[in-house]
Parts: structure tokens; C-alpha cells; sequence
């Protein structure tokens, strides 16, 4: 099942998922550039991603997919 949606991501989330996800490119060796060109988006994109600039988190699932990640969600209640 393939869920699509618009959420806004919290500051700390978004800084969290960005440091994460320049860590994960630096491991495989990836550059900015070639991350961008896996994810399909321009390379401003991908600097203000892992920055945790994107308030969006379309934004950090489109990289997380280029990098051929999987995202998982858990919810607390």
C-alpha cells in the first residue's frame, strides 16, 4: 500500500531526518550531485534537505528512495 500526503515535519524532525541522510549518502560513496540525479530533484533540493530546511517530508522520502532506502513509520499513541 502506497500512501501519498502533504505533512508538515516538526524543525527537530527535519534537522534529524537531513543529518541522517548526509550520513547515509557519505556512506555509499554519493556525492550531492549523484544523489540528486538518484532522487530525481535539482541539487538546491538536496542541500536544503539535508539541512532540514524542507518543511516537507515528500521532500525526504523522494531522497531516501533515490539511495534505495526504506522508510518505516511508527506512531505513539
Amino acid at each position: 500500500m502506497e500512501l501519498i500526503f502533504d505533512a508538515a515535519l516538526a524543525p527537530a524532525t527535519r534537522s534529524t531526518l537531513g543529518k541522517t541522510i548526509s550520513f547515509r549518502r557519505k556512506l555509499l560513496g554519493l556525492t550531492r550531485e549523484k544523489l540528486a540525479a538518484l532522487a530525481n530533484i535539482n541539487l538546491r533540493d538536496v542541500i536544503c534537505i539535508e539541512a532540514g530546511e524542507s518543511p516537507h517530508i515528500d521532500d525526504y522520502i523522494l531522497l531516501i528512495r533515490g539511495m534505495d532506502g526504506d522508510i518505516f513509520v511508527r506512531w505513539n499513541t
